[in-house]
């Protein structure tokens, strides 16, 4: 069981780097002897594309980057597991997805 980012975005919340930190710590804290293992970034992570297509972090909201935010919601004992949501848009081997 986990927290997702989604309910945020759909109540207009702004789903940020320090949000995302601060649902993590309690989760961690309050929930994690209820079975509460995984923090899944929903969408609206990502504001543009990079040269290859791939979703790039908004570096408003996620100044440290993903890849950072990741590692250090891994590194607390016990670990939480993350993970985020892609979509398939824009380019791959010079097509449009």
């Amino acid at each position: 069981m986990g927290w997702s980012s989604w309910s945020a975005l759909r109540e207009g919340g702004g789903l940020t780097q320090d949000g995302i930190k601060a649902q993590a710590r309690v989760m961690h804290d309050k929930l994690w002897r209820y079975g509460y293992r995984y923090i899944n970034i929903d969408a609206c992570w990502s504001d543009h594309l990079d040269a290859y297509g791939r979703n790039a972090w908004d570096t408003t909201r996620f100044p440290d980057g993903i890849p950072a935010l990741s590692h250090g919601l891994m590194s607390r004992p016990p670990s939480v597991r993350n993970g985020s949501h892609r979509t398939r848009r824009g380019r791959r081997h010079g097509r449009e997805i």
